[in-house]
């Protein structure tokens, strides 16, 4: 049979089978069916691979008339004309083994889902050549499927090729493709390859100055960049980052365009940790800078999340260090109280957290000559920590040692024997 026939026969027996299923006819669609399966292997082979893609388009009448049977056997037919073509390429074949998980799927035959998805997995990682919108889709879709079971190893075999093709695509929306580039950069953080977000993050700052992007978006760039970098233990390309996202941050504050939700909360996480890094590098003279800083961050928190959550205890009590640090220790003393207060009565409380601004409000007490004042949220810190299982013993021994402190200054001997104790016996066990 030439050709011409070849495909016209295909075409003719896949429209029969999807009329024939618009009509509900299932003995029909089985025929077409049938005369399909019969199709001659070695001719599939040599054809052009769109011959075979199209009459895998027969699956889905097969599918709705509940035929999965069949359509199991065609797909399986399909794929290995597929594999022993030398016109096709591994592309070709995700599109037919994702619908097989699919018919797997119905079926409820878990181990066989699982191993097309693994076919298609193997594919993903050899794979070198430029996707079809299909197989992004597929890839994508299985990518995020890993994502959401924590199986970030597997999202990123997935992921590697569809970004290839997201970053080439020239049609691509480019705020699309920008917010692909911070989902992939996401991933990629959770893994701890921090060099391949960097690189990332780059490519994202040249997508965000395309025309149609929101201007905004590069601030989210500049703050992820910033945390690959932290986390790489980079500090200066930190603080570049983080300097680069503020500026842009604050030129879209000046402007009478009101900034979109999403670019508000990645201007108050870079001013955060912008205003957190001048406090940690100990830069006395960007201390009003900071402070500043953490108050456009506070006020970001309160426009967006509202009085009363543990961000916005977070900001007051980052707050009350800067302000401290710049002298003002009433203003902080006051920072602090309703931090703590804020910390109480939130619902979303992280007890980390919590009670390391008690402990920096404490040992302020206590650098006040006032340690009497810092037993109580000292006393706090200990109960907080000695109350999280994954508390470690040198945060316990430390909390244990400020509140012995304490107690020690205030004149009561007898708690701070017993808090002297219990630091040192933590500190041994963790040295054990």
């Amino acid at each position: 049979m030439t050709e011409p026939d070849f495909r016209t026969r295909i075409a003719t027996l896949r429209q029969y089978a999807a009329e024939r299923a618009e009509a509900g006819d299932a003995a029909e669609v089985r025929r077409a069916g049938d005369a399909l399966l019969s199709v001659d292997d070695s001719e599939l082979k040599r054809a052009e691979p769109d011959l075979t893609r199209n009459m895998l388009d027969a699956v889905s009448s097969m599918v709705a008339v509940g035929d999965s049977q069949r359509a199991e056997v065609l797909l399986m037919k399909g794929i290995q004309a597929l594999s022993a073509n030398p016109q096709a390429t591994k592309v070709d074949l995700i599109i037919p083994l994702h619908n097989l998980m699919a018919v797997y799927d119905e079926r409820g035959d878990i181990p066989r889902r699982n191993q097309a998805a693994g076919a298609i997995g193997r594919i993903a990682e050899q794979l070198d050549e430029p996707l079809t919108p299909g197989a992004a889709g597929v890839l994508l879709e299985l990518g995020r499927l890993l994502e959401q079971v924590g199986n970030i190893n597997g999202t990123l075999v997935m992921y590697r090729p569809v970004h290839a093709y997201m970053i080439a695509t020239a049609a691509a929306d480019p705020d699309t493709v920008l917010t692909w580039t911070m989902t992939y950069a996401s991933a990629l953080m959770s893994a701890g390859r921090h060099d391949d977000v960097i690189a990332v993050c780059r490519q994202a700052l040249e997508v965000s100055g395309a025309a149609g992007v929101t201007p905004g978006r590069k601030v989210e760039v500049f703050g992820v960049l910033a945390m690959a970098a932290t986390r790489k233990q980079d500090a200066s390309a930190a603080a570049e980052a983080l300097e680069r996202g503020a500026a842009v941050a604050e030129s879209l504050e000046t402007s009478e365009t009101a900034l979109d939700p999403r670019v508000a909360a990645a201007a108050g996480a870079v001013y955060h940790n912008l205003a957190g890094l001048y406090v940690q590098q100990q830069r006395s003279d960007k201390y009003e800078r900071a402070e500043a800083l953490m108050r456009r961050a506070l006020a970001i928190v309160l426009q967006q999340r509202g009085e009363g959550t543990a961000e916005h205890a977070g900001a007051l009590g980052q707050l009350a260090v800067i302000v401290e640090l710049r002298g003002d220790l009433d203003a902080a003393e006051r920072l602090y109280t309703e931090s703590v207060a804020t910390y109480e009565a939130a619902r979303d409380t992280p007890r980390a957290e919590f009670s390391d601004f008690l402990t920096d409000f404490g040992l302020m007490q206590l650098r006040r000559g006032r340690p009497a004042d810092a037993v109580a949220p000292l006393l706090r810190a200990v109960s907080l920590r000695e109350g999280t299982p994954d508390e470690s013993p040198t945060r316990r021994a430390s909390a244990a040692s400020n509140l012995a402190t304490a107690y020690f200054q205030s004149g009561e001997l007898g708690p701070a024997t017993r808090e002297f104790t219990r630091a040192l016996d933590l500190r041994f066990a963790a040295e054990a």
